[in-house]
């Protein structure tokens, strides 16, 4: 069985301690777009249909790409409601994914992942906050559903495994 390890994360930029109950399941994805390339930890999210790239991560993979990104071109983009029923625009966007398994070997997908529009649409008013920027991004059931996951609290493990 190969399998490709995750973590426990705490996804909150806070510094105080938090408890075993904040920290997330995660894994580390390499995320290639064009001549591009970045890693990023996903939080594992088996209630969302969806994998989903957020702005930070968004800005740091597709560079000064990102502010060409129409989100309001009815044609284009997509709705994805979150767990609190808002709606946000998305648009797909062809990359390709590389979960690396216990011995570095790559597992690739090339998929559309759907990079979630920036709320506020950028930084440069720090009165509006970070709003959607540092939301982590979510590995959702369109890839998890292609490997067995294991989450295990009282041992902290966290990975996905395929049959050899």
């Amino acid at each position: 069985m190969r399998k490709f390890y995750g973590a426990f994360l705490n996804f909150e930029v806070r510094s105080e301690s938090i408890p075993p109950e904040r920290y997330a399941p995660s894994i580390e994805v390499n995320v290639r777009w064009e001549d591009r390339e970045k890693s990023f930890d996903f939080l594992i999210d088996t209630g969302s249909e969806v994998t989903l790239l957020f702005p930070g991560q968004a800005q740091a993979l597709f560079g000064a790409a990102f502010r060409d990104f129409e989100f309001d071109r009815p044609g284009d983009r997509e709705l994805v409601a979150g767990i609190d029923g808002v709606m946000s625009a998305v648009l797909p966007v062809p990359v390709s994914l590389n979960f690396h398994d216990e011995v570095d070997s790559p597992e690739p997908f090339d998929v559309d992942i759907l990079v979630v529009q920036p709320n506020p649409s950028n930084l440069d008013d720090s009165d509006l906050g970070l709003g959607n920027w540092d939301n982590p991004s979510i590995l959702g059931r369109d890839l998890l559903l292609h490997f067995d996951l294991f989450v295990s609290g009282s041992t902290s493990e966290v990975y996905l495994s395929l049959p050899e």
